[in-house]
């Protein structure tokens, strides 16, 4: 009751100062334009800052909205979306020509388009990546669409669907995006009705209708110099690049001369107003635990969407990596991924994408952590997979091969990003040549280059349930979550190892939560002297 009187006395406070304001003329909806290939386009471009070349083909589809695109999101997923997937096999796991590939359907107003995305690994010919990219669509044209699949990626959908609409704001854009460009702001129910509707039969008549044997564009990147990786027979690009020069100031960017206009007469005093009382932010309730093997529980139940997400930060990080071989963490948080002692890579994959669920594991400078995001009711479900994850390591060799090969492709990769460049260049100025913390949490090419299984094991054999915390925040009351996950208190109870709070590894991360660049520019000119 209390929500419905909230709801109209705000749309009279809308109609008071909105509605006076007459509305313009009547536009036109643009009618969709899908774009037509007469033939096929194969372009190439030496980039001076490009340390990697990519490959990327673009078939043209349809617009936003359009029946089609549904079937098209779930074929991007088919095709490049998990190690099952045909182009994934042929590009990354069998050619390893690539850390990954990408395949989706970009949508817009007007017309859309589907892509292929690879950057390759440093020095390999883009004609050899083309060849497997064919090699994978011929493999999903003999196997088909498995409905094992399709569930999978159903299932993924709906959590991302639900994930969408998780806070005010991006309730509010979906709201106002349905409504914008289709006319409806309910959408979203009818989003969830036409992905599940979609069915095997409807991927492959996507598929041949937009992709097999279709016009494209495609464009071969590489860096200034290897030409020789690029597509044969492919015509150079018009590209307008920039000037780049020194000291010359900014263009302007302010706002230019005020507006004049004629303001709409108005019997409401429209002038500031005063600040009236602070809204009271009401904090939800906040239920807290431990867990006998010394684990801290967080938990808030939230029953707006049939969505739990949960968060174990584990003390550690980069902290514990060994001097000289930054990036072990960050391998083997990579590594925990890649399958199971019971199940291969793509079992875990599978076994995660039926529940519709995503875990993640990552790395920071002073502590490890296992996120994810599932279905309140595939909670249970979910929390086996992690503890699986967790207590029983795959430990594949090929696996890390892989990763490693990886690696230095994303970490050579960086040294093209400007914003990655000035990032490392900061932070190595304000910790200095001796701390870890001066280098990327994933490492150099020098300090990943030795890394080995034993680092990654004895690193593992620090993860500690003491001090580690566990947070959860989604559609299940206290006793729910602690039903489900306290087996893990009885299987996990490493003892916790000594972390340093003095010296170079430690001495100044109050510093990283603080600092600004004005903060170090004060450090530099004063001489204050840094650890």
């Amino acid at each position: 009751m209390a929500g419905d009187i909230e709801i109209e006395e705000t749309k009279k406070l809308v109609k008071q100062w909105f509605g006076e304001i007459p509305s313009g003329p009547e536009v036109e909806p643009l009618k969709a334009m899908p774009v037509e290939l007469e033939t096929t386009k194969n372009l190439y471009f030496e980039d001076n800052f490009a340390k990697l070349p990519e490959l990327r083909v673009v078939y043209p589809t349809i617009e936003d909205y359009d029946e089609d695109m549904y079937a098209l999101q779930i074929l991007g997923q088919l095709l490049s979306g998990s190690k099952k997937s045909p182009l994934y096999q042929t590009v990354v796991e069998e050619s390893k020509f690539a850390p990954r590939i990408s395949t989706y359907q970009s949508r817009s107003e007007l017309a859309g388009e589907f892509v292929v995305r690879v950057r390759a690994n440093a020095g390999i010919d883009l004609d050899s990546v083309q060849k497997a990219v064919k090699n994978g669509f011929k493999r999903f044209e003999e196997d088909g669409v498995s409905e094992d699949d399709l569930k999978r990626i159903k299932a993924e959908l709906e959590t991302q669907l639900y994930q969408g609409v998780s806070t005010v704001l991006n309730k509010a854009f979906q709201l106002v995006q349905d409504n914008e460009f289709n006319g409806d702001p309910g959408y979203l129910t009818k989003t969830a009705k036409l992905t599940n509707r979609v069915t095997s039969e409807d991927v492959m008549r996507v598929y041949n209708k937009y992709i097999k044997d279709q016009h494209y564009i495609m464009t071969s990147v590489v860096p200034k110099g290897s030409l020789d990786l690029a597509i044969k027979n492919s015509e150079e690009a018009e590209v307008w690049i920039e000037e780049v020069k020194k000291d010359i100031a900014s263009e302007e960017v302010s706002q230019g001369e005020e507006a004049v206009y004629d303001k709409t007469p108005s019997k409401y005093d429209r002038s500031e107003p005063d600040f009236g009382d602070l809204p009271l932010f009401k904090s939800p309730k906040i239920w807290t635990t431990e867990l006998k093997n010394g684990m801290q529980v967080y938990g808030i139940e939230n029953n707006e969407i049939p969505l739990v997400e949960f968060d174990i930060t584990i003390p550690g990080g980069q902290l514990l990596d060994p001097d000289g071989k930054e990036g072990v963490s960050y391998l083997l948080s990579d590594l925990m991924l890649q399958g199971t002692a019971n199940k291969t890579a793509a079992e875990l994959e599978e076994a995660l994408g039926l529940l519709g669920a995503s875990v993640y594991i990552s790395t920071g400078n002073e502590d490890f952590r296992i996120s994810g995001t599932c279905l309140s009711k595939n909670f249970e479900g979910t929390m086996k997979l992690v503890e699986e994850i967790l207590m029983e390591p795959r430990w594949d060799t090929t696996e890390l091969s892989r990763l490693k090969q990886a690696l230095e492709t994303n970490l050579r990769d960086r040294e093209a990003n400007p914003q990655a460049i000035a990032s490392t260049a900061f932070y190595k100025l304000l910790y200095g040549d001796n701390h870890s913390f001066g280098v990327p949490v994933n490492g150099t090419l020098k300090t990943t280059a030795d890394i080995n299984m034993e680092d990654l094991r004895s690193y593992y054999d620090k993860l500690s349930p003491e001090n580690a915390k566990f947070h959860i925040a989604g559609a299940m009351d206290q006793k729910q979550v602690l039903d489900v996950i306290s087996t893990m208190a009885d299987d996990w109870a490493t003892d916790a190892p000594v972390i340093s709070t003095s010296g170079d590894k430690i001495e100044l991360i109050w510093l990283s939560c603080f600092i600004s660049r004005d903060i170090l520019f004060f450090i530099n000119f004063y001489k204050i002297p840094r650890v």
